[in-house]
């Protein structure tokens, strides 16, 4: 539990740095595990952030999803 919290705290921090810099979430390239999905926490940020309406549904997580790692792809970071 220490280490996924551990992990958890250094993908938000990633994902405050490169929200300032493009305001896009970085951490969407990283699965959940066992899943072809982000985490819960990647979506309470970008709806932290107001990428994302709170409470979405899961069609409207899958897409702000499938949108954003395309986003961050094609960012030139």
């Amino acid at each position: 539990d220490g280490e996924r919290h551990a992990m958890g705290e250094l993908l938000g921090q990633l994902s405050e740095r490169s929200f300032g810099v493009a305001r896009l979430l970085i951490s969407v390239l990283v699965q959940y595990l066992s899943a072809n999905d982000a985490g819960p926490g990647f979506y309470d940020l970008a709806t932290r952030k107001r990428l994302l309406r709170p409470r979405p549904s899961q069609d409207e997580k899958l897409v702000f999803w499938v949108q954003h790692v395309k986003a961050v792809c094609a960012y030139p970071w």
